[in-house]
């Protein structure tokens, strides 16, 4: 008895072509789903991890290994192909069961591990959860893709199946990245998020399970999609939803105690905010599980301010950058004829915390003008207010300041200081505001006499050695861009900078008198504070200290934030654990000997290439087996093309990553933008993977070559950003907004480009669809891990992110010489 063929399967599984339809909608949704749960899962993970984007490079290696186990033993599977849509069915309704008990975990998992509210977690804790909670959602879906493809290989020509697939599930991944920014980071609560979609996921897989008619278990797989798709939507609109999100926002404030009294939490489009009482009238507020203020605090935000006033002499124009929920606002008002301009990103932060603020401080808020956009040049500008909030990123605020014509804003800069309340560089969204291109751009709004004035957590007395690394980036960062830097000692030290050489001191004595001479009316302060503040013995230290660090330590700049590295470093001293060996030994990495590996490789791909004699009687002989090369041939070249996949999905992530940091650095709101800017990616990777899957023959030499040609244009692209990173000519490309979505979609497509081809590749070398597209799918994504850690471990915060685009480059000219060398040979 004959084994039927693959055209009887397809007639018993599709019996019409219209039900091809939902087969593609299936793997559409499929592609959504893993995006949308990305996000919601980095959101809750960001807040476990207090918005320290070190974790990023954990979630994404986690969640790239999972995707890689699952689609390794996908892979192996060898059931009947007419069951397949059952266990689709099964597998995606399990993960959008997954995804909110993920989500809740993530929640509670301080008070489930007994980890202290306020500790920064250590990296192996951080490793722990991010395997815990990421890696089961992923290995489904690596765990699918080799199944999907097998089923879709039954109605087509198996060789381009698997490009197929991935275009699709790349399509909606688009979508899925759109909505991720425009309606869920807007409009939705994340478990309200996570059950709309397993709405919409049951619903679909009931209409796909209809579809397909030749399983006999259809009906109880189809009961069980009706049961999930009723029970989420319930979920969605009843009562039920509003208590678990309750219940799920307890467990995340249970490690902080009885204390606080939790006011009010919302997740905006920078970051999740939540207020908090303790005692009486003392109030916290949190951003991303980050303290970041706590107010009234009326004396110490006196002291604060004036000591930031006291070196700005007869200041009359100042720029402030964040603090204004914590009074600062309200003593800088009381400095006669003085006009503030403030910046706060996100709306939200005064928003929430208005209703609990003092009286005085409140009334000051609700007074001040709101600017929403600077004036055109041909409107005549306002008479400037005392007081006026800004709602945007304080660099693109700069940027926008530094071009506009003084004649056409006359109540813009230049401003004579410029208070930066900023906390910790902590963060890469943080690390931007102490960078030496920072401190160039506020000094072009300064003048030759402004003066700069930032903080950092400091020592008092001792300084080790990556204490003082981190606060000596930032000191060499200010003094490469101001000439002239004075620090005043504290937990908190304060660095003061200017262009003019008498305009800062440290004698108590002048700075009292210029603070008589502003004539400021606060009772509740003396001048002798300043006695205080600029104790000499102390004084002398820490400056003699830090000026000990210039030209031994790398300043702090955009394109190498060296902050980030010390900040790891102290991170986990801090935390209490012992692996600072770790990042010993990665400051201990050289860019240039990965580069110059990289190139040698090339160089003796190339020469053996070129060197090899081509006979015409062979010659004449190969051309006739072109489309079906010896066994030994196929081998060869189907090992390369798994490495020059593996090799891109490591470039890929790692492109990425750098195009989201450079974006951060000059244009902010990372966060709000981050779906978009995935979602251009994945457009890419559509485009690349279509044009690719549709164009040219199947013979594996033609494959080899057009991968190689795909490997060698990735190369020159990420070749060109780097030499403009490297350049001065590169930040005047980068401030124009649509050069990342054009880098990321170019980016996405050749990454895409090369799954295909490697995917055709197969197909023409006879290999086994499903067990194919298992394999591929596991060496991008094991790439990609790779990448992830590699990235934002490894290479940016080392080399800089110039250095990291050269060996990513160096990376995909070696993969595409060796793929040209086999080709020819």
């Amino acid at each position: 008895m004959q084994s039927p063929t693959r055209e009887t399967i397809s007639a018993v599984l599709f019996p019409a072509p219209s039900v091809r339809y939902p087969a593609y909608g299936t793997v559409a949704l499929f592609g959504a789903t893993a995006i949308v749960a990305q996000v919601l899962l980095l959101r809750e993970s960001l807040i476990v991890a207090a918005g320290n984007e070190l974790f990023l490079a954990l979630f994404f290696g986690c969640w790239f290994i999972g995707i890689t186990v699952g689609a390794a033993i996908g892979s192996l599977g060898r059931g009947r192909v007419q069951t397949l849509p059952t266990r689709i069915a099964a597998f995606l309704l399990l993960q959008i069961i997954l995804l909110p008990v993920l989500m809740i975990s993530l929640r509670g998992v301080r008070s489930t591990w007994g980890l202290p509210a306020w500790q920064w977690l250590p990296l192996p804790t951080l490793l722990q959860i991010a395997a815990l909670h990421l890696c089961p959602f992923s290995f489904l879906t690596g765990l699918t893709f080799p199944m999907l493809c097998r089923l879709l290989a039954a109605q087509s020509a198996e060789s381009r199946a698997i490009g197929r697939v991935y275009a699709v599930e790349s399509l909606g991944s688009l979508v899925g990245g759109v909505a991720a920014t425009l309606v869920i980071g807007a409009y939705c609560k994340p478990l309200t998020a996570a059950w709309a979609l397993g709405t919409l996921t049951a619903g679909n897989l009931v209409w796909f399970l209809v579809s397909c008619k030749s399983d006999r278990r259809r009906p109880w797989a189809l009961a069980a999609g009706a049961v999930g798709a009723v029970f989420a939507f319930l979920l969605l609109l009843g009562p039920v939803r509003e208590e678990i999100e309750r219940r799920a926002a307890q467990l995340r404030h249970r490690p902080y105690g009885e204390a606080f009294h939790w006011l009010a939490e919302r997740y905006t489009p920078y970051q999740h905010l939540a207020l908090a009482r303790q005692g009486a009238d003392q109030f916290a507020l949190l951003s991303n599980g980050q303290f970041i203020a706590s107010f009234p605090d009326p004396y110490g935000i006196r002291q604060r301010v004036h000591l930031m006033m006291s070196q700005c002499g007869q200041a009359r124009r100042v720029l402030v950058i964040g603090g204004g929920e914590s009074g600062a606002l309200t003593v800088l008002l009381r400095y006669p004829n003085l006009a503030i301009d403030y910046v706060e990103t996100d709306p939200a932060v005064l928003e929430m915390v208005l209703p609990y603020l003092e009286e005085e401080d409140r009334r000051v808020l609700q007074t001040a003008e709101k600017v929403s956009r600077p004036p055109r040049k041909t409107e005549r500008p306002a008479p400037p207010a005392r007081l006026r909030v800004f709602h945007e990123d304080a660099r693109r605020l700069l940027r926008r300041f530094s071009a506009a014509p003084s004649a056409s804003m006359p109540s813009t800069p230049p401003y004579d200081a410029i208070l930066c309340n900023a906390p910790d560089p902590a963060t890469a969204a943080l690390n931007r505001f102490y960078t030496r291109d920072f401190f160039q751009q506020a000094r072009s709004l300064l003048g030759e006499t402004g003066v700069f004035v930032a903080s950092i957590a400091s020592s008092v007395n001792y300084f080790d050695e990556q204490m003082l690394s981190y606060a000596g980036s930032v000191y060499q960062a200010l003094y490469e861009a101001f000439g002239h830097v004075l620090a005043a000692p504290g937990a908190r030290a304060f660095l003061f900078a200017t262009a003019a050489p008498d305009r800062l001191t440290s004698d108590p004595a002048v700075l009292a008198a210029r603070f008589d001479a502003r004539g400021v009316a606060d009772p509740d302060f003396s001048p002798l504070f300043f006695e205080t503040a600029y104790e000499r013995h102390q004084l002398e230290l820490l400056n003699r200290t830090l000026r000990r660090t210039l030209g031994r330590v790398r300043p702090n700049t955009d394109f190498e934030p060296a902050t980030y590295l010390h900040f790891l470093r102290l991170w986990s001293q801090f935390s209490g654990t012992r692996q600072s060996w770790i990042f010993r030994a990665v400051q201990g990495y050289d860019w240039r000997i990965a580069l110059a590996l990289c190139a040698a490789i090339a160089l003796a791909a190339a020469v053996l290439g070129l060197r090899r004699r081509i006979d015409p009687t062979a010659a004449v002989l190969a051309a006739a087996h072109y489309d079906r090369p010896p066994d030994r041939c196929r081998v060869r070249g189907y090992s390369a093309a798994i490495g020059a996949l593996a090799a891109a999905g490591m470039v890929g992530m790692a492109a990425s990553i750098i195009l989201l940091l450079l974006y951060q650095n000059f244009h902010g709101a990372l966060y709000r933008q981050v779906g978009m800017l995935v979602a251009l990616f994945m457009a890419g990777l559509t485009a690349g993977s279509l044009a690719a899957n549709r164009f040219g023959r199947d013979a594996p030499g033609a494959l080899l070559v057009r991968l190689g040609l795909c490997a060698l244009a990735f190369c020159l692209l990420l070749g060109s950003i780097a030499l403009l990173a490297g350049t001065g000519v590169g930040r005047q490309w980068f401030e124009r907004p649509m050069v990342f979505p054009l880098a990321m979609i170019a980016a996405g497509a050749l990454t895409g480009a090369q799954f295909s081809l490697v995917g055709r590749f197969a197909g023409a070398c006879g290999r086994d669809t499903a067990r194919a597209g298992g394999v591929l799918e596991s060496a991008d994504h094991l790439g990609a891990c790779v990448g992830a850690f590699a990235t934002g471990i490894v290479l940016v915060p080392v080399s800089g992110i110039a250095a990291s685009l050269a060996v990513a480059a160096g990376v995909e000219l070696a993969a595409g010489a060796i793929l040209l060398a086999l080709a020819r040979n």
